[in-house]
């Protein structure tokens, strides 16, 4: 199963109901604090609550993740009594699954409850509102709703998250529907256990690493394990340090990069293009240096098998402009070779450029490509707008304001020296 579109309404900044449709390259852009980072990470959030880890419908803190200090914080406008919606849409061997919640916050209370539910899979259509009368104030509880569709009558349920965990009938017996909710669960969890984020501050690079027993599946959040990685592919095959120092030699002028064993431990250098025998240690270069290495080690050990999301915050980050080209090609490589999803925000025109390049050179399908722009508006909210890009890499509708800051400033350069 995959995940094919999230729609959401009254999160964060957006009021009304927004549309993400999620292709192989999903690019979101927009100003500063317009909602870009909300959405790249509403997966995060939403995959937590599908998880087996989380009790509550939402959870706002995990791992090295922070969504707001309280639920009212995922609220448009913070609303003391406000409500989220969410709708996973999920592509299924040809079919088509839905599953659709609201949660509802309890003002002066760290309290959530799911107000409304329903699944729609495989002519099987469940629909739960909650009957507020019989509701009970404990995170724990078995709450009572009007059941409608395959299954009518007032039923007990129990969520763990944001999945129905138990269902129990007037008689408080267990229930099982003809559906099988435990396939449908099982289903939607492996297809957010199959995600993978790294986020815009990548961390600082260490002198030294201690060998790890085993493989890191990921880069981590921070791309922390990135260098563990290199330093295992060390003595195995060596093929990932090839095309990684391959990617830094011919993005980063010259400088090629280099795993070196001492003993028990092992650095990462970057070998001067000038000196074969000059070396310098990865923490004591550039920023730039050392914040792209994660992305290009995720990039280079690929993500075959993977039905999730791969998800990156501003993969330029400290990058000189002449790199964020070279960037957005092996993300774009990895992308075709192994036939995943990733979900990219940058302020890169440079970037966006490249993916448009390589579109019109016929290297990755339009149809693979969507950007979002994230318009901010305080009334009624920001929204998503849906860019394409056609055959020639061509974009439908590239709006006024959005990149245009160099233009904008060799016209006041131009002015002002007529005005001389």
């Amino acid at each position: 199963m995959r995940l094919e579109e999230i729609r959401f309404k009254n999160y964060k900044a957006f009021k009304s109901e927004q549309k993400l449709t999620i292709k192989p390259v999903t690019i979101l852009i927009g100003k500063n604090s317009s909602g870009k980072s909300a959405v790249a990470r509403l997966p995060l959030l939403l995959g937590r609550s599908m998880s087996n880890s989380s009790n509550s419908p939402i959870e706002l803190q995990f791992d090295s993740l922070e969504f707001g200090g309280s639920f009212k914080d995922l609220v448009h406008n913070r609303i003391d009594h406000g409500n989220i919606s969410f709708t996973l849409i999920f592509e299924d061997e040809g079919n088509t699954s839905e599953l659709g919640v609201t949660v509802q916050n309890i003002a002066d209370s760290p309290l959530q409850f799911i107000s409304s539910y329903y699944i729609k899979s495989d002519g099987f259509k469940l629909f739960l509102n909650i009957l507020i009368d019989d509701y009970v104030d404990s995170r724990t509880a078995i709450q009572s709703y009007e059941v409608k569709g395959n299954i009518e009558g007032k039923f007990s349920v129990r969520f763990k998250g944001l999945l129905i965990d138990e269902l129990f009938d007037k008689k408080g017996h267990l229930f099982k529907p003809s559906f099988n909710l435990d396939i449908f669960n099982d289903k939607v969890k492996e297809v957010f256990s199959d995600l993978d984020y790294i986020g815009p501050f990548r961390t600082q690079p260490e002198r030294d690493y201690i060998f790890k027993g085993s493989i890191p599946k990921t880069t981590g959040y921070g791309g922390e394990l990135a260098p563990h990685i290199l330093g295992i592919d060390s003595y195995v095959n060596k093929d990932l340090i090839e095309i990684v120092g391959d990617w830094y030699k011919e993005n980063l002028g010259g400088w090629q990069l280099e795993i070196e064993n001492v003993g028990t431990k092992f650095q990462i250098v970057l070998v001067s293009p000038d000196n074969s025998n000059v070396k310098v240690n990865l923490r004591d270069v550039g920023h730039g240096m050392s914040q792209v290495l994660p992305l290009i080690v995720r990039s280079a050990i690929g993500t075959a098998g993977m039905e999730g999301l791969m998800i990156i915050e501003q993969p330029e980050l400290h990058l000189h402009p002449a790199a964020h080209g070279g960037l957005a090609e092996l993300i774009v490589s990895s992308i075709m070779e192994e036939g995943s999803n990733w979900i990219i925000e940058t302020h890169s025109e440079l970037f966006i450029l490249r993916i448009r390049r390589l579109i019109a050179e016929g290297k990755i399908p339009p149809s693979d490509v969507i950007i979002y722009l994230i318009e901010d508006e305080e009334r009624p909210g920001s929204t998503l707008k849906k860019i394409t890009i056609d055959e020639e890499g061509e974009v439908s509708d590239w709006p006024r304001g959005v990149f245009s800051e160099d233009y904008e400033e060799m016209v006041a350069i131009r002015k002002a020296q007529k005005n001389k």
